[in-house]
């Protein structure tokens, strides 16, 4: 029987993942602790050199000092513990049910375990799933994850970290925290829609080892038939679909919200690169068809893009044919500030973009994307100046910030501006794509507006060289607004309806 309330008051120490003293090891069971007994060479009463006897039979250690004080000691007290949380682990999969294949600790942080679950035939088609070609039953095994919060210091913190990367690996899982903080966590879930991927359980007063078991195969019940309606639609008419598999779209706004914060107060994390690009990622998978995984932090091969996406023919309710395909090559540059200056263009960035000439991909054009955020001074113009003889006529470069992808964002989960916008245009994807099209870009205005520049004395020189450069798009949150204002019938007043949805969100 798994002790959760001895794990609870393991996480209640003031350092669990350190050598515990004797005295202060919480009442766990022994296995969960190694003890180590370091015996100093100094004798406790005159503090001069000796040598000592440990006799473990009385668990006392005698000390021998040349003044002969003759001092004997409890072994307790030069005795510590330091707990092997991956047997901690180990004995809390076996109590849930599920068999732990891996454990990945990153202390003091937390500890994790991949693990593997049956699931039982629920349902005719997943019945006709589990069979094999001669009737017989096949067993389905799913992937999920247990995860136990150790951190003491900054539990929200480390909270919101385990929600966004177990939401990026749409893995189901079960995370484990003390009792006594489950209320006010709780609420940060609420800002991850992942009831149907994350469940939150308390480490004092767990539940039963069948509900918890139960809990984690609905979960994965779920992401098997979601899997499964995936492959059933996956057509060359259903990629769009097929290619949305975040299911946590608020989250992105959040997560913007936070990174733009750092981003503020100076606070540079060595994980914030990453997540830009995850970030992005994901929301570029739910409005247009998306190549996720495949390069940036993913890939070990140097010249491979962070994301990349494809529109498809579009046509609006006034076009009067389909706007041509266009190909979106993004590099995230989460560099404070966005490292243009030293920026590779051949053997890197243009490579990316040539990829698509070589591989002869049916795109009327490629726009070469920049997610940012923060900018220094001119140094996007300067290196738009060194990269433009590299392009082909038919290819571009898109600046997008951090504000202006958290402004798209925005718009499109707000369902009174999205449903507005198909209205007109049938689809959002098609209202979207006049951001990564010069030519629908400046016709629709976009390009009337620059962004705001570090240095002030820098904006009239900013202004004037943007202006000649048709083959350059910024995309702020003005020029979002702009941009979609043209798409709807009677304009709405975009900042009021933004404001009180994102006001929500952060």
């Amino acid at each position: 029987m798994f002790d959760s309330n001895a794990l609870d008051s393991l996480l209640s120490h003031r350092n669990p993942t350190g050598n515990i003293h004797d005295d202060e090891l919480p009442d766990i069971p022994t296995s969960w602790a190694t003890p180590h007994t370091n015996v100093p060479s100094m004798c406790p009463e005159c503090g001069g050199f000796c040598s000592h006897d440990v006799l473990e039979s009385e668990e006392v250690v005698e000390f021998t000092c040349d003044n002969r004080c003759g001092v004997t000691a409890d072994i307790g007290e030069f005795t510590q513990y330091r707990v092997d949380y991956e047997s901690v682990t180990r004995e809390l999969c076996n109590h849930i049910g599920v068999e732990c294949q891996s454990i990945k600790p990153d202390l003091p942080r937390h500890i994790s375990a991949d693990v593997t679950i049956p699931l039982k035939r629920v349902g005719n088609d997943i019945e006709k799933d589990n069979q094999g070609d001669d009737g017989d039953e096949k067993q389905i095994v799913e992937e999920a994850e247990v995860r136990i919060i150790i951190s003491p210091h900054n539990l929200e913190e480390e909270v919101r970290n385990a929600l966004f990367e177990i939401s990026l690996s749409n893995k189901p899982s079960l995370v484990f925290i003390k009792a006594d903080r489950i209320s006010e966590l709780l609420e940060i879930q609420y800002l991850y829609a992942s009831g149907d991927l994350i469940h939150i359980s308390t480490t004092g007063n767990m539940p039963s080892s069948n509900r918890l078991n139960k809990r984690l195969r609905d979960m994965c019940k779920i992401k098997k038939l979601e899997r499964d309606m995936k492959k059933n639609l996956e057509t060359d008419t259903n990629s769009e679909l097929v290619s949305r598999v975040d299911s946590n779209p608020r989250y992105i706004l959040t997560e913007l919200n936070h990174m733009l914060a750092l981003r503020q107060s100076g606070e540079i994390k060595r994980w914030e690169g990453d997540r830009l690009e995850k970030v992005t990622e994901s929301a570029f998978s739910h409005i247009f068809a998306t190549l996720q995984g495949e390069g940036g932090q993913d890939d070990n091969f140097e010249k491979m893009p962070d994301t990349v996406f494809y529109i498809g023919e579009l046509q609006n309710n006034t076009d009067p044919e389909p706007m041509g395909p266009v190909l979106g090559v993004i590099d995230t540059k989460s560099g404070s500030p966005a490292g243009f200056s030293g920026e590779k263009i051949e053997g890197k960035q243009i490579d990316y973009v040539s990829a698509a000439r070589k591989r002869s991909v049916p795109v009327d054009k490629v726009a070469h994307i920049f997610v940012t955020t923060h900018i220094s001074s001119l140094n996007d113009l300067d290196f738009h100046d060194r990269i433009q003889e590299s392009y082909a006529s038919h290819e571009h470069m898109v600046v997008l910030t951090a504000e202006g992808l958290m402004m798209l964002m925005a718009i499109y989960l707000s369902s009174t501006l999205s449903d507005r916008v198909k209205l007109e245009t049938n689809t959002f994807a098609r209202a979207a794509r006049s951001l990564f099209d010069p030519d629908e870009y400046y016709k629709i205005g976009n390009g009337e507006f620059t962004r705001e520049t570090v240095q002030s004395s820098d904006q009239e020189e900013y202004n004037k060289r943007y202006a000649a450069k048709h083959d350059l798009l910024l995309i702020t949150p003005k020029v979002v607004e702009n941009n979609f204002t043209n798409y709807m019938e009677e304009e709405p007043d975009i900042g009021d309806i933004l404001n009180t949805y994102l006001g929500n969100i952060s």
